[in-house]
């Protein structure tokens, strides 16, 4: 590989590696990246890991070529921490990401296009949870407000939303506490207040 042509993917490798970790840190702070109007959130260990592994190796092979005899010690070792912290980093990124991951399986948009709510399904409860995010753009949001859909009973396709100035209101199918028999089937609601300070 040329050095101009080194010095480019390095440079790339750096802006993405530069990007996913601003985006990681606004994330952390309830600003979250979108892709085509949903939140990355854990996605972005991607883009990490890439310009991790990315600016890691244009440096090792810019380290190679630099070496002398007077340095090849030196140059090696750096090599070999450079290797040691990316392999570290990548894993800690990919074991976050795991832990991190929101599946959302459906979505709402207000009609002002000003919020967006969506659904996130837990398999081992069965009771879906709710998020309200306030949309800046398509591509970024900040987070509002959850809700977990207590008594839930049916398909995700009957929850509704209705969208008001200062709350959304889900509808969906359930049982209250009070419910005796699966003849006690109601309407429930939730409100998410999304005007939270």
């Amino acid at each position: 590989m040329r050095k101009s042509k080194l010095k480019i993917w390095a440079v790339i490798f750096a802006v993405l590696l530069a990007f996913s970790v601003v985006s990681i840190i606004a994330d952390l702070f309830g600003l979250s990246v979108c892709f085509f109007g949903t939140p990355l959130h854990a996605w972005l260990a991607l883009p990490f890991c890439a310009g991790s592994i990315g600016l890691t190796t244009c440096l090792v092979i810019w380290l190679k070529r630099r070496k002398r005899a007077g340095d090849r010690l030196l140059h090696t070792a750096l090599q070999v921490v450079l290797c040691v912290l990316c392999t570290i980093s990548v894993l800690v990124a990919a074991a976050a990401a795991v832990l991190t991951h929101i599946s959302y399986s459906d979505s709402d948009i207000s009609g002002d296009g000003a919020h967006k709510a969506f659904l996130e399904t837990d398999e081992t409860s069965g009771e879906p949870t709710v998020h309200v995010y306030k949309r800046y753009s398509p591509f970024l949001v900040s987070y509002r407000n959850a809700a977990t859909l207590y008594g839930f009973y049916g398909d995700t396709e009957e929850i509704e939303y209705v969208w008001e100035d200062t709350y959304c209101e889900v509808q969906y199918p359930g049982f209250s506490e009070d419910a005796q028999s699966d003849a006690d089937r109601s309407t429930l609601t939730r409100r998410i207040y999304y005007n939270v300070s």
